[in-house]
């Protein structure tokens, strides 16, 4: 019978070789894994085998965690999943389902209006080099609803000029196709022609892209502040807004499970009871 670290081993290499999961992925999932073998060495000296857990086990170590709430439901779900993968595979025989997530408050969306946008996305002055960058990064963001590690990501042969198309890398090297304006590609261009590119389109850090976003949010006196996956949000409600189908939404943001992309309906649900009070007679 394998021991509980040797079974954590060996569903790492199943996220690596069988589900092609991102190295930050299978280090998250180690982590927290690890952690949770640490907690049962510690307080069950005498539990090594696998068969010998059961769910009391999980939800004493469940409340031991002293995180935020997001960051204690990401330790559950990577458990979850886990002891999924070992029913699956006759390794351990525990409900998955019974490990219980904490309650959090509803997620809240943090999106621009399409004036907002437009004011953003004029902010930079693309007369400068820098300006140049800023608008284009600006420009690809919101037209495409890019994740800031897929922006980061990008090369020239992903990018179809003619079909105003780019050819994204996401999650677990899944591809997908998003769509570009005659905006964006005016603006890549400019930046194209400003910048050498040797490999990566962009070559700067996540940090520096949100740190772009957060000054000419200030730049442009907009009443709220937002990153980068603020500029994804803003896509999809405006999509949403504009008659666009949950599906194809799910497509371009490139959602493993479309319950992700239902959160824009609460936003646009709200906006519409906004408008009905706004202009009902009564």
């Amino acid at each position: 019978m394998k021991t509980i670290n040797q079974t954590i081993n060996q569903y790492l290499d199943y996220l690596k070789v069988e589900k092609n999961n991102s190295p930050a992925t299978v280090k998250t999932y180690g982590f927290f894994l690890n952690k949770f073998s640490d907690y049962i060495k510690e307080s069950y000296p005498n539990l090594n085998n696998l068969s010998d857990l059961t769910i009391d086990h999980i939800k004493s170590y469940r409340y031991t965690l002293k995180q935020k709430t997001a960051t204690q439901n990401l330790a559950l779900i990577v458990l979850r999943v886990f002891f999924k993968f070992l029913r699956k595979n006759n390794l351990a025989d525990i409900n998955y389902e019974q490990i219980e997530l904490a309650k959090t408050e509803e997620r809240q969306v943090r999106f621009l209006t399409t004036e907002q946008v437009n004011k953003l996305l004029n902010t930079p002055d693309s007369r400068t080099k820098k300006g140049k960058r800023d608008r284009a990064i600006l420009e690809v963001l919101f037209d495409t609803g890019l994740r800031v590690s897929e922006l980061l990501s990008l090369t020239l042969p992903q990018i179809n000029f003619d079909r105003k198309e780019i050819t994204v890398i996401g999650k677990g090297s899944k591809r997908r196709v998003v769509f570009i304006s005659d905006q964006a590609v005016k603006y890549l261009n400019k930046y194209l022609e400003t910048y050498p590119i040797k490999d990566k389109i962009f070559s700067i850090t996540s940090k520096t892209v949100q740190n772009i976003v957060k000054i000419y949010c200030h730049r442009a006196m907009l009443s709220k502040i937002i990153t980068p996956h603020g500029l994804r949000h803003s896509l999809a409600t405006n999509l949403l807004s504009s008659g666009a189908d949950l599906r194809s939404i799910q497509e371009i943001l490139g959602h493993k499970n479309i319950a992700t992309t239902q959160i824009y309906t609460h936003v646009t649900n709200e906006q519409l009871s906004q408008t009905y009070k706004k202009f009902h007679i009564r």
